[in-house]
C-alpha cells in the first residue's frame, strides 16, 4: 500500500535527530534473489527504501533475465522496502503507464533475502532474515488487500479526471479516497502500536502519515520502544 507522503510538524525534529544519528551508523549488506514466475520477458527491477533520507532518490537496481534477478547493495538499518518492476518495450526501454505501476513491499535487513513473485507481479512470497517482522508485514498487507482495488480504481477515476479536465469527477474521486482512508486508519493504527518495537512500524508512518491526523500521528509517534 502506499499513499501520499504528507510530512507533520510534530514529527520534524524527532526525525531530524534520527537523520543524525544514522548518518554515522555502521552500513549493513543486503542481496536479493528474485524469480518472477510467469513474466520471463526482459525486465527492471528496482528496490526503493522507505526512509526520510532515501527520498534523494537512492534506489538499487537489477536485471530480469530468465525470470530471474540479483540486487545487492548496502543501507544504514533494516527498513520497508518497495519493488517494482519495469517491463521493456519492443526499443528495450522502460514501459510503465502512472499510476499502475505494481509495487510489492517487504522487509529488507542485513543478509540475503529470497523474493519469489507471481501472478502477474500481483503476489509475492518473502524468505528474509528479518522473518518476524516480514510476517507481521504479511499480516497487515492481508488486512489491507480488501481495499487495493478500491483505491486503484479511484486513482484511476481521480487521474483521469486530471486529465479531462473533469472537476465533478475529480471530487467525487476525492472523496471516495478519503473515504478509504478513514477505513484504512484502524487497520494501519493497530499494526503500528502491537508492533512498537519494530522498524516496520516506523516505515509505515513515517510512509502513512496522510492516513493519520496530527494527534494520532503523536500518540504512535510516542508510542514508539
Amino acid at each position: 500500500m502506499n499513499y501520499t507522503l504528507l510530512l507533520k510538524k510534530p514529527l520534524i525534529t524527532g526525525l531530524l535527530v534520527v537523520l543524525v544519528l544514522i548518518s554515522s551508523a555502521q552500513k549493513i549488506s543486503f542481496s536479493i534473489e528474485g524469480t518472477l514466475t510467469d513474466i520471463k520477458k526482459d525486465a527492471t527491477i528496482w528496490i526503493g527504501l522507505v526512509e526520510p533520507y532515501e527520498l534523494k532518490g537512492m534506489a538499487f537496481k537489477g536485471e530480469v533475465s530468465n525470470g530471474k534477478f540479483v540486487i545487492k547493495g548496502e543501507t544504514v538499518q533494516p527498513t520497508l522496502a518497495t519493488l517494482t518492476l519495469f517491463l521493456l518495450d519492443e526499443r528495450g526501454k522502460p514501459l510503465v503507464e502512472y499510476p499502475f505501476a505494481p509495487k510489492l513491499q517487504f522487509a529488507l535487513c542485513s543478509g540475503k533475502t529470497f523474493v519469489s513473485i507471481s501472478d502477474s507481479f500481483k503476489a509475492i512470497s518473502v524468505k528474509a532474515p528479518c522473518f518476524k517482522d516480514q510476517k507481521e508485514l504479511e499480516k497487515l498487507d492481508r488486512a489491507l488487500s480488501v481495499y487495493d482495488e478500491e483505491l486503484k480504481g479511484l486513482y484511476h477515476d481521480q487521474f483521469n479526471s486530471i486529465q479531462k479536465g473533469d472537476t465533478s469527477l475529480y471530487f467525487k474521486s476525492e472523496a471516495g479516497i478519503k473515504k478509504t482512508y478513514r477505513a484504512i486508519n484502524p487497520v494501519m493504527k493497530n499494526f503500528i502500536t502491537t508492533n512498537s518495537a519494530s522498524f516496520l512500524s516506523a516505515s509505515i508512518l513515517m510512509n502513512n502519515m496522510s492516513v493519520f491526523n496530527t494527534q494520532e500521528i503523536d500518540e504512535l509517534y510516542n508510542s514508539f520502544s
